[in-house]
């Protein structure tokens, strides 16, 4: 499969990356599987280029991983 990337530090770097990501925190916000901050039930922080999986329990991240693993595998 052929893989495309992008210059780092390029103009266009952090709204590709926005792009391709939103399909991936859409799927995570879908599971319902996170920590509770207030009444928002939240399992993914994104800042700069960096992902942040949070649950709850000891099994819920390795759910987040293979939910997010097949969203990225099917990108």
């Amino acid at each position: 499969m052929l893989k495309a990337v992008v210059r780092q530090g390029g103009v266009l770097s952090p709204i590709l990356f926005g792009i391709y990501t939103d399909a991936l925190v859409n799927l995570v916000d879908k599971t319902n599987i996170g920590c509770k901050i207030g009444a928002i039930c939240t399992g993914i922080f994104l800042y700069a280029d960096d992902i942040i999986l949070l649950a709850q329990f000891i099994q819920a991240p390795q759910s987040l991983i293979n939910a997010c693993e097949s969203e990225l595998d099917f990108l």
